[in-house]
């Protein structure tokens, strides 16, 4: 049909394995062509700056940055990044 849509996420802890395999199915079957825009919110980058909880940690919090931007780096690769397709707020 030509439909594309967006999907926007609020950064989710790589631990969560069911999140996980969302993402992965996303990028690993043809749902990937009908993105138009990938969006990830850092909202909690508070949190993870001043937590001393190492399930909040600053540490974990860019490992779970760095997981989605590795997941996502197949439509980065497909699509490129700007204001249109890849979006970090």
């Amino acid at each position: 049909m030509g439909v594309k849509v967006r999907i926007s996420t609020v950064t989710y802890s790589r631990h969560n394995t069911l999140l996980q395999a969302v993402h992965n199915n996303i990028v690993n079957t043809n749902i990937i062509n009908g993105l138009a825009v990938v969006r990830i919110s850092l909202a909690p980058f508070g949190l993870a700056w001043e937590s001393n909880s190492n399930k909040y940690s600053i540490d974990e919090y860019e490992k779970d940055i760095v997981n989605f931007f590795n997941i996502y780096k197949k439509y980065y690769d497909l699509f490129g990044s700007d204001s249109k397709n890849f979006v970090l707020n």
